[in-house]
């Protein structure tokens, strides 16, 4: 019996009474969504990955959003900045630490959409 892995690559499939595959196109649209004919491939594929923290990338989105002055030396702008890359390249670091290995039964895990990335 296999084993679902982190970095494992996945198609969802509903069944009764909904039948039909779980897809998302990504690139224009965020929404996922179940559709019983697939007409591409890679728009129904999902990668098994580590629960990634986003608090860093959100405050940094908000303050660029709300940021009506756009200063490029504003301090705190550049330190959220700062934070939100070290926080990516956390998330990075322990998926790279996780591949591989089996998901067990509680563990959080995230899907990401392979074709978009998202």
């Amino acid at each position: 019996m296999a084993t679902l892995k982190i970095g494992d690559k996945v198609i969802l499939r509903h069944v009764k009474p909904n039948d039909g595959w779980l897809l998302g196109e990504g690139v224009l649209s965020e929404d996922c969504w179940l559709t019983k004919s697939v007409t591409k491939f890679e728009d129904t594929l999902w990668e098994v990955t580590v629960q990634n923290q986003y608090n860093a990338l959100n405050q940094f989105e908000e303050k660029i959003i709300n940021h009506h002055d756009k200063d490029p030396n504003d301090e705190h702008l550049n330190q959220i900045a700062l934070a939100a890359l070290n926080e990516h390249r956390l998330n990075q670091k322990l998926m790279n630490v996780k591949i591989g290995k089996s998901v067990a039964f509680g563990d959080v895990i995230q899907l990401r959409h392979v074709k978009s990335g998202k």
